[in-house]
């Protein structure tokens, strides 16, 4: 993924730093929009109970929790 956005940043001449990325994911509207293809592509696969969290760890964690905690 980290390599389609030096391609995008490539060949449209914009300079994407990882900045960029995390403002990204402080907007509201980037947050809805990555909820809705998240769905759709679970859909398209036919998943109708996930087993997974976000990052791929399996674990679900709450701020409260910390990774090395529940490891």
């Amino acid at each position: 993924m980290s390599d389609m956005l030096v391609a995008f940043s490539l060949l449209a001449d914009i300079d994407v730093s990882y900045k960029t990325v995390e403002r990204l994911y402080s907007d509201e509207q980037v947050l809805l929009v990555m909820l809705n293809i998240h769905a759709l592509i679970l859909k398209k696969k036919g998943v109708e109970r996930p087993n997974c969290t976000g990052d791929g760890t399996g674990y679900s964690l709450t701020i409260k929790k910390h990774y090395a905690t529940e490891a």
